[in-house]
């Protein structure tokens, strides 16, 4: 399905992992189906970065599909049917190095280009950048069941740097384990993972940042997912925590543990099947955000949100492909005064392949998020986007994007970002590959110092086994 976002201003994170979120999460893809291990190698070539390490979701689209269903590439998916990027190509894929009854892929990334922007300011600061990725991802082969690790580093350095520009290197890593256990036609998953990353100047609705913040997120979650004939219930439960390290911006040490929070989240999603691979759905979720500790000044920013889904999801045709979900989400804040919100929320997607050789993907949304500050009191978050991918060769492929994201501030303000971007991956045999990459991001908020324009562009070398 579509919804693919390629910003390089992210972490690169261990294949298979999750970047941990701010907002209250979905599933994710915990199976282990022998074609999600080969478009996994398929992604890690064409996608090294897909997966981004911001506080927001703003990358919701990437694991949206996995909300409500824990295969995120059904066995009964064929190949021919799948977007142009996520399609295997084992002619050009790392074989992986087999481990008895594993399979181990290890992956390595150097990239090198020109960052106009990043520190995300109205002046701007042009440097080369300079980033090194890592990767191990340990699957299992059987049949039934599933087991998987995955450990990944993304260290990034800069030169040219003006000395009186903050510095915006920094590092991050990444460990994930997790599997699945078949039980008849059901299947209980769980995973945990831990990251240590850093918070962008960059994101979305970051607070004003001289240098990278390091926060440690830590991740649980379960899932059993039911089948009765046409229909499938999944239930769920994630538990999610944020520990910032204290921040130094400029001269001065700023302490971050007002940041600090506890989100707990669960729901239940049911499928009707009323074909092979077209699907009512209905999704209902619950979820809570504690804040460990917090300011008197500003009382508790703790919160409870509710959210129903229902809709569509069809992705029966070669040729197109979508899904619709329209409901209701409200979030009740813990804070004395506190005003509510409440808002009709949607996801539309669609994918439309004219050719097996070109996908059009669109995707628009609408949703209530917090906020990663300790002082405001969440967001009406409002995204668009649309992307082509084009097989020029069966192993050189060209895309290109356009996006919109929107933010309404509780108490006032707002923040809009458009983006554009374009790129040409080589796959040059099964153990190397190319990618040429270049973005474009305007920033325009209510905030003056928020607005900005920064220019992208890497040259990415990749190599698997």
């Amino acid at each position: 399905m579509p919804g693919k976002t390629s910003r390089q201003d992210g972490a690169s994170l261990a294949p298979g992992a999750t970047a941990p979120s701010m907002t209250t999460p979905g599933m994710t893809a915990l199976g282990a189906a022998t074609l999600g291990a080969t478009v996994l190698g398929a992604a890690t070539l064409l996608c090294p970065t897909s997966a981004r390490a911001q506080l927001l979701d703003q990358y919701l689209p990437n694991n949206y599909y996995s909300r409500f269903s824990l295969e995120a590439f059904p066995e009964n998916v064929r190949p021919e049917d799948m977007d142009v990027t996520q399609r295997p190509r084992p002619e050009v894929q790392p074989l992986g190095v087999r481990l008895g009854a594993f399979t181990l892929r290890p992956s390595l990334g150097e990239s090198m280009g020109v960052d106009t922007n990043p520190m995300g300011t109205k002046r701007g600061d042009t440097i080369g950048t300079f980033s090194t990725d890592a990767g191990l991802d340990l699957r299992s082969n059987w049949a039934r069941n599933s087991l998987y690790a995955s450990a990944g580093v993304d260290d990034r350095r800069v030169t040219g740097r003006n000395a009186e520009t903050p510095d915006p290197s920094r590092t991050n890593f990444s460990t994930t384990v997790g599997g699945s256990y078949d039980i008849g036609r059901d299947t209980l998953s769980a995973s945990a993972s831990y990251f240590r990353l850093h918070e962008e100047a960059t994101a979305f609705d970051a607070q004003t940042v001289a240098e990278p913040r390091a926060f440690n997120a830590y991740d649980l979650r379960a899932a059993y997912r039911a089948a009765f004939s046409n229909v499938s219930i999944t239930p769920d439960l994630i538990f999610r925590a944020f520990r910032f390290v204290d921040a130094f911006d400029g001269n001065s040490t700023f302490n971050q543990k007002l940041r600090d929070r506890n989100v707990y989240d669960g729901g239940v999603t049911a499928r009707y099947a009323v074909a092979p691979r077209r699907d009512l759905v209905a999704v209902v979720r619950g979820g809570r955000s504690d804040y460990v500790n917090y300011d008197p000044n500003y009382g508790k920013l703790g919160s409870n949100t509710v959210l129903a889904l229902a809709g569509f999801d069809d992705s029966s045709g070669a040729v197109f492909r979508y899904r619709a979900l329209v409901g209701y989400q409200v979030r009740f804040f813990d804070a004395t005064g506190a005003k509510n919100r409440s808002s009709p929320v949607f996801e539309a997607a669609v994918a439309w392949s004219p050719t097996r050789l070109t996908t059009i993907s669109g995707l628009a949304s609408r949703r209530i998020e917090d906020t990663s500050t300790d002082t405001l009191q969440g967001y009406t978050y409002n995204q668009a986007q649309i992307a082509l991918d084009h097989e020029l060769l069966r192993n050189v492929l060209i895309g290109a994007r356009a996006d919109y994201l929107h933010a309404k501030y509780t108490g006032g303000g707002d923040s809009t970002v458009i983006g554009t971007g374009a790129y040409a991956t080589w796959l040059v045999n099964r153990n190397i590959s190319l990618r040429l990459s270049y973005d474009f991001t305007n920033r325009d908020g209510s905030d003056s110092g928020s607005n900005y324009d920064r220019h992208l562009a890497l040259l990415r070398v990749g190599f698997g086994l």
